[in-house]
């Protein structure tokens, strides 16, 4: 459908191929309202970058699909690790979360490092592996990658302060949201 305003915008809805489902929410993908101008529509252009949204959507519903399952899988693994761990050393140091950010984070070394410099991964594998399973497993290693990576870059001050940084305001959170819950 097309509406002309007799100016040089033309309001465009146009049916996205690449969803076959009824949906009425926004950004749904049955119907996209689009104004463009006149010229874009005479040259034909306007459809292409329709459908180059539209495959942008599947991309990134493909992209959380594997950050959930990645998340589900290392979530649990986690938490499997925290209780042998408990069991195995007790409950007078946080053993298994202390495993678990040396493990992530030597995890998340040797797959960006392998990734980076020997065998690039697709961005759904990374997603699954990184983002996904090392991310739910633990968001340390992201932490700890991140400021290996700013050193790397020859960028100390600025890692420092992002580790000095995360850590103490992290730890100061923590305290003020327990005071927050006793004020109340």
């Amino acid at each position: 459908m097309v509406k002309d305003d007799g100016q040089q915008n033309v309001m465009v809805v146009l049916q996205c191929p690449c969803y076959t489902w009824q949906h009425h929410a926004p950004r749904c993908g049955l119907t996209r309202t689009l104004i463009a101008r006149r010229e874009l529509l005479q040259r034909g252009k306007l459809w292409g970058l329709f459908e180059s949204v539209c495959m942008k959507d599947k991309r990134m519903l493909l992209n959380i699909a594997v950050i959930a399952l990645g998340a589900a899988l290392g979530a649990n693994a986690r938490y499997g690790l925290s209780l042998w761990a408990a069991e195995r050393f007790g409950t007078a140091f946080p053993y298994g979360t202390f495993i678990i950010n040396v493990v992530g984070s030597f995890l998340i070394g040797l797959v960006m490092a392998w990734s980076l410099t020997r065998a690039p991964l697709s961005e759904p594998l990374r997603l699954l592996v990184v983002t996904g399973i090392l991310g739910g497993f633990t968001t340390f290693s992201s932490f700890s990658y991140e400021a290996y990576a700013l050193i790397v870059n020859g960028n100390w001050p600025l890692a420092l302060l992002y580790w000095l940084g995360s850590v103490g305001l992290g730890f100061l959170g923590v305290v003020l949201g327990f005071a927050l819950v006793r004020a109340f």
